[in-house]
């Protein structure tokens, strides 16, 4: 399965952003972009989740965090 481009990335940060302005989250651009990209890189999977999966996205995602920290 593809990246998700730097444009589908910036789309969802743009779409993220009204939620962290009414919520008042302390989330900085860079957060916003990490979390689109884990969202765009594990829902463009079709089909119905496994259970095995859900703990292949929680290692997959902690991964990244660990990467990007």
């Amino acid at each position: 399965m593809s990246e998700p481009t730097p444009e589908q990335i910036e789309r969802g940060s743009s779409a993220l952003v009204p939620f962290v302005q009414v919520w008042n989250l302390p989330l900085n651009p860079e957060n916003l972009d990490e979390m689109v990209y884990a969202v765009l890189k594990h829902a463009r999977k079709t089909g119905p989740i496994a259970d095995a999966e859900y703990e292949e996205i929680d290692r997959a995602v902690r991964a990244q965090l660990g990467e990007g920290a």
